[in-house]
């Protein structure tokens, strides 16, 4: 059997907006986004368009995982999108792979192309800065 997901504390950007509130509102923009009508996304999840009524309007405490899969799945985002999206928790920010590796998977170079194409780079950015302090 499924368990019930126990509300977290809010990241800081929310935490005057109750989070039920938050997810209804995220729930009803991406239903909106999809051109789906309440009953539309009721039919889609299996769930009844009072319930989703009931999510939208934010006056719920808990959410089941079955059916915040439901509805995420319906929505076309991951679960941790929709909770995110409403504040439950915050997202890592993406990492960006150094620019060694990211040249030689992306374009297929190896260590001396790499290195070429490093040092045409650290170049280009010696010539913007150049540009830059002549406008000073």
């Amino acid at each position: 059997m499924i368990g019930w997901i126990n509300m977290p504390k809010p990241s800081p950007a929310v935490r005057k907006v109750k989070l039920s509130q938050r997810l209804g509102e995220v729930v009803k923009k991406g239903r909106q986004e999809l051109d789906l009508s309440q009953p539309g996304l009721a039919k889609k999840t299996g769930l009844s368009r009072s319930y989703i009524s009931y999510l939208e309007s934010g006056k719920f405490e808990e959410i089941g995982i079955a059916k915040l899969a439901l509805i995420a799945d319906a929505l076309q985002m991951s679960a941790d999108q929709l909770l995110a999206d409403a504040g439950y928790f915050q997202r890592p920010k993406p990492t960006l792979p150094g620019a060694t590796r990211y040249l030689a998977t992306k374009f297929g170079l190896d260590q001396s192309q790499v290195t070429s194409a490093l040092q045409y780079l650290a170049f280009l950015q010696s010539q913007k800065k150049a540009k830059r302090a002549l406008k000073i």
